[in-house]
This record gives C-alpha cells, sequence and structure tokens, in this order.
C-alpha cells in the first residue's frame, strides 16, 4: 500500500503556494516540532539518505532528529532521499489539531497505523522536540 497518511497530512500543511512548492526534504530539514510528515516517518519507521562529496549514510528517523529544529545533518550533507519499508501498512490515519481552521500549526498531529496481524502504531508531531512513537 502505499503512503495514504503521508498523504493526508500533505494535504494540510500552510497555504496551496506552500503545498505546491514545498517538499518532504524541506519539511525534514526544518526539523520542527509542528512538521506535519513527521509522525508518518516515524509511524512507518522510515529511514533518511544524506549524502556529501565525501560520503553517504542513512539514519533511522529516530537518530535523525535530534532536537527542535536540530538533525544529525552535517553541514555539508544534504538529504537526498526517504525511504519507506516494503509493505506499508493497510490501513492508516493523520489526524491534526489546531487553533485555526485554515493553515494552521499543529498544536498534535498523529498518525495511526494498523497492520494486517493487528499491530498498531501511534506516533505523534508537536509535543515534544521531535516526534513521538
Amino acid at each position: 500500500q502505499g503512503p495514504r497518511a503521508l498523504a493526508e497530512a500533505a494535504r494540510t500543511v500552510g497555504s496551496p503556494q506552500i503545498r505546491n512548492a514545498g517538499t518532504i526534504g524541506g519539511n525534514l530539514g526544518t526539523a520542527s516540532p509542528a512538521g506535519d510528515g513527521h509522525p508518518f516517518l516515524a509511524a512507518v519507521d522510515a529511514s533518511i539518505e544524506l549524502a556529501s562529496t565525501a560520503s553517504q549514510r542513512t539514519l533511522p528517523w529516530q537518530e535523525f532528529f535530534t532536537g527542535v529544529k536540530e538533525t544529525a545533518r552535517r553541514p555539508d550533507e544534504l538529504i537526498m532521499a526517504v525511504h519507506l519499508p516494503a509493505g506499508l501498512p493497510e490501513r492508516q490515519c493523520f489526524g491534526k489539531i489546531g487553533i485555526r481552521n485554515a493553515m494552521v500549526i499543529a498544536t498534535v498531529c498523529a498518525v495511526v497505523t494498523r497492520a494486517d496481524d493487528g499491530k498498531t502504531t501511534v506516533a505523534l508531531g508537536s509535543v515534544a522536540p521531535t516526534p513521538r512513537r
């Protein structure tokens, strides 16, 4: 299955102009605790690929985020890719609560996934310096 919950999250980001120009890499690079895409990456155990002229490395999401607007990305590295595991859970849902109806910065956002074997994962954003699972 595809990343439906990520698509749901993308529809809630900023204005249409921001949605049309923004990228998941930009969302990751800012590392805002309120980043709408971050709970999805935590829920599905995504990894982030970083590269510089000297090296390339891939970090699990929980090692990539290090604090409020801080990541493990070194100054000479670019975010090259986000890797999602094969066989994403069939059931996925994204929700977001904020103080406004439009262009809201989340007070809390969440992704819930449920696999066919019954394993349920809940990941939260905007409740701590980094995403929580």
